[in-house]
């Protein structure tokens, strides 16, 4: 009875360990290129003044969108852009990750990013921009637990399975709404903060099966597994 005790703890372990629930698949929401790229800016914000303040940019880092000014136009924290249309699963995830660099030029000491689920619940997630530099791409993430509930939809909580609409932008209070923003997005994903096991502790848990199931496997003597005229 004992040894069915122990080969019942340690697959409980390894289900704990392994995360039995699927966690740990990371969601691309975009890719700022292929990927659900930003496809509009709010009408009337600065960044959409005289046109969209967004384009594409391409170099030695990759692909990916960026925020300057365009056609004399003066992209600030009271500007933003965003996709509508999706349908997103991000179940399985607890954080949202921003991959980002600043562009010369920034004053936001804040890039924002919104989502919508199906039901109209909207979650805002902030990030220092000192969580950014100008030189290389960094990624910063936001627990969906701290995000803030900016719009509370039909139905009580944030469905993280019909996710609908993001948004990136900066905080309109910053500057008194007339902060620069200067930013290229390289990568919007929900993740999952739960650590992955390491090998180690994998390999402990495949002892523990092993001594765990010795007392109930049936017991042989070597010489039984011995193909005859084989010496030991």
């Amino acid at each position: 009875m004992r040894a069915y005790c122990n080969l019942i703890r340690v697959i409980i372990l390894v289900f704990i360990v392994l995360g039995a629930d699927g966690k740990c698949n990371a969601a691309n929401i975009s890719d700022f290129h292929l990927n659900n790229p930003l496809s509009f800016a709010f009408p009337g914000s600065s960044w959409a003044t005289p046109v969209a303040q967004f384009e594409s940019y391409t170099d030695s880092t990759g692909f990916g969108q960026e925020v300057v000014p365009i056609g004399g136009g003066n992209p600030t924290v009271s500007g933003g852009a965003g996709v509508l249309g999706l349908n997103l699963n991000l179940s399985g995830n607890d954080a949202l990750q921003l991959t980002a660099r600043l562009l010369s030029g920034n004053q936001a000491v804040l890039i924002q990013v919104l989502l919508d689920d199906a039901d109209g619940t909207i979650l805002r997630f902030s990030y220092a921009t000192s969580n950014f530099n100008t030189s290389t791409f960094s990624s910063a993430a936001v627990r969906f637990a701290d995000a803030t509930t900016t719009v509370a939809g039909s139905t009580p909580g944030f469905d993280m399975s019909h996710v609908t609409f993001y948004e990136v932008q900066g905080d309109f209070f910053d500057g008194g709404g007339t902060a620069a923003f200067r930013a290229q997005f390289n990568d919007l994903s929900a993740v999952s903060t739960t650590p992955e096991p390491s090998p180690g502790l994998l390999a402990m848990i495949g002892l523990s099966l092993v001594f765990a199931l010795r007392p109930i496997l049936p017991t042989r003597k070597w010489s039984t597994f011995v193909p005859p005229g084989d010496v030991l």
